[in-house]
């Protein structure tokens, strides 16, 4: 047994990690919000598919309506009962057309996992395998990264278990959200980045770079450091610090890499044209929908009716303020409603692995930090950084798959030491325990700064934690698809999250034992 937990033979590592991926792959779609049948508008607008079901929130029914619309009335444009179930995250256009709220790259690339889902009969449960898709795929990467900078095999695949299942990565892997696919922008461009460079790669990158904004707006921000690599790799620029110049290689070849954009903007432009107004106009930037009255009346965030449609009412840059940066990093570390520390405090452990990040390799080490810094600083100024009713940051999750990359780099220095890890596995099962909790239940939990009002309108005191979570386990069970069409009738709620908890620990465990085996290898015992 102890040979085979740390035989590091290339064929024996290679069907380990099929196998665990494989395993990996079923736990995701164990997790993922569904229900049976391809809804239509009619169906899509009853409580069953929203509050009781996957499309509980306004992201998930704005970004499905959109794939909707694409794939079954050819249009961009929302008919009015479907732009009504999408309110409040609905806009309207000059032309007083409903037409989503988000970028439209989401439900774009949502729209083969649309068709292939409706084939067997489940579309929305198909569209939503997408993001636990791309979550699996951001495991890969993080494991290729970690291996192209050296981390052991033990440390590397605990990094993957630490993003996967212990932060709010495994929560967004359940539903239509952007955050796992500007993740795989994010860590399949530092592969390509610290890859010797080719034109390939280069185009790739420049494409990327593109689409990114049409996956989500404040991508721009968030992958600048990435921008600004690609343009040194791109112009072969070399800083020399003695000199204090720089200098500049020209390879045409890799300039010509910069073509990569041009199918994403040019694309992303018609879009924004056709359904904004305007090739330059984003479709957040446009006035919102509160409501649709049965009338047909537009009801806007002021509660009055909405009559003008022709003014840009909103700005791209209006969404950040300093002003709002004291609130939103104690929402984003601190809040208990949000707070990292309360939701995922292990990856405080990638925080504190940054520094040996800077010992091994000083330009991932900046690309880490550079990256996470936007991604603090860029949601701490913005307007909403509670992330409207969610399940913990789900904004941070970026920067968590490269916190649990360097989270790594900790296991390798500290993983010999028994306290250590014993102290590390038990932050592991209640960052664990709290996230799969949110993932097979509910996002709906409210900002603290609406428990007042809310608590007023229900009668009886709402809880914004995770313990919203567990009273929701207790009495309307999960939102699983794989548990309410094939297990619902033999295992109950509470069990069934007991099991994917314990499956996901034990894969941990298994891991933790190696490093310690490891330990006494050493030493000859």
């Amino acid at each position: 047994m102890i040979n085979f937990l740390n035989n590091t033979k290339p064929n024996k590592k290679i069907f380990l990690n099929i196998i665990l991926f494989v395993i990996c792959g079923i736990l995701l779609i164990s997790v993922t919000k569904g229900m049976e049948g391809s809804p239509s508008v009619n169906e899509f607008t009853r409580n069953e598919w929203r509050d009781g079901g996957p499309f509980e929130l306004s992201p998930e029914r704005g970004r499905w309506g959109l794939t909707y619309a694409f794939t079954e009335l050819g249009t961009y444009k929302f008919p009015i009962d479907l732009g009504r179930s999408i309110t409040p995250d609905l806009a309207i256009n000059s032309k007083k057309e409903f037409v989503s709220l988000f970028a439209p790259g989401v439900s774009v690339l949502a729209m083969p996992f649309y068709y292939i889902g409706k084939i067997f009969g489940h579309s929305q449960f198909g569209t939503f395998l997408m993001v636990a898709l791309f979550a699996l795929l951001n495991a890969y990467l993080i494991y290729l990264i970690a291996q192209k900078l050296g981390l052991s095999h033990t440390a590397s695949w605990l990094s993957i278990l630490t993003f996967l299942f212990a932060t709010t990565a495994l929560p967004y892997a359940t539903s239509l959200y952007q955050h796992h696919i500007t993740t795989f922008l994010i860590l399949l461009s530092l592969f390509l980045l610290i890859r010797k460079t080719t034109y390939l790669h280069l185009f790739v990158l420049w494409f990327m770079l593109a689409l990114s904004i049409s996956i989500d707006n404040p991508n721009f921000f968030i992958l600048f450091p990435v921008g600004i690599w690609t343009i040194i790799k791109t112009f072969n620029l070399f800083f020399n610090n003695e000199l204090k110049k720089v200098t500049i290689n020209i390879d045409f070849k890799k300039i010509i890499a910069i073509t990569g954009v041009i199918i994403p903007i040019v694309l992303f432009g018609i879009y924004n044209n056709i359904a904004n107004g305007s090739y330059k106009q984003l479709s957040g930037t446009l006035p919102s929908v509160k409501w649709i009255t049965d009338e047909g009346k537009i009801i806007n965030y002021f509660n009055e009716i909405q009559e003008d449609t022709t003014v840009e009412e909103k700005k791209a840059l209006s969404f950040f303020a300093t002003r709002n940066m004291i609130n939103g990093v104690y929402t984003l570390v601190l809040s208990p409603d949000r707070g990292f520390l309360l939701y995922s405090p292990i990856v405080v452990f990638g925080f504190w692995g940054l520094f040996y990040v800077y010992r091994r390799n000083k330009a991932v080490g900046n690309y880490i930090l550079s990256i996470v810094g936007v991604v603090f600083i860029l949601y701490s100024m913005w307007g909403d950084p509670y992330g409207g009713w969610a399940f913990g940051p789900r904004y941070l999750i970026p920067a968590f798959a490269l916190l649990s990359l360097a989270s790594g780099f900790w296991i390798d220095k500290y993983g010999k030491k028994s306290i250590w890890v014993i102290f590390w596995l038990i932050i592991f099962l209640y960052s664990c325990s709290v996230n799969s909790l949110g993932a097979l239940t509910s996002s709906m939990n409210p900002p603290r700064t609406e428990i007042i009002i809310l608590t007023e309108a229900t009668g009886k005191i709402e809880e914004f934690t995770y313990i919203r979570n567990y009273n929701w386990l207790k009495e309307k069970g999960v939102k699983s698809f794989v548990y309410n069409k094939n297990l619902s009738e033999r295992v109950s709620p509470f069990t069934y999250w007991i099991l994917v908890t314990s499956i996901i620990y034990i894969i941990t465990l298994f891991f933790s034992a190696r490093l310690l085996i490891k330990k006494k290898n050493d030493k000859g015992v």
